[in-house]
């Protein structure tokens, strides 16, 4: 939450950030790491908290209070942690059962 809003607010004060040419120096810039910031990105311009035009990013002053948790993009990376944590940590057991229930649903 807190890394989302150091993110937004950089975004409400600066305009047209080149990201092909900066996101490392913009994830350097917030502490935020590069994957993590890229994600965040994604999030933003599903909400429409941002416009990114030919790779430029601006802030979106137009913007619908929302809850980002309820974007595709963050739904995505909810599974996709729920999915590490359990090929990593999992028993057995619990993989085999979300390997079978993941088959079923296709």
């Amino acid at each position: 939450r807190e890394q989302f809003g150091k993110l937004y607010k950089f975004t409400q004060t600066h305009v047209n950030v080149d990201l092909r040419k900066n996101l490392q120096k913009l994830a350097d810039y917030l502490e935020i790491k590069k994957e993590i910031l890229t994600f965040m990105i994604q999030v933003f311009l599903e909400a429409g908290f941002v416009r990114i035009d030919n790779g430029s990013m601006s802030g979106n002053s137009n913007i619908q209070a929302q809850s980002l948790e309820n974007t595709k993009v963050y739904q995505a990376y909810v599974k996709e942690m729920k999915a590490q944590k359990l090929l990593i940590y999992g028993k057995s057991s619990e993989l085999q059962s979300w390997i079978l229930k993941y088959l079923n649903e296709k």
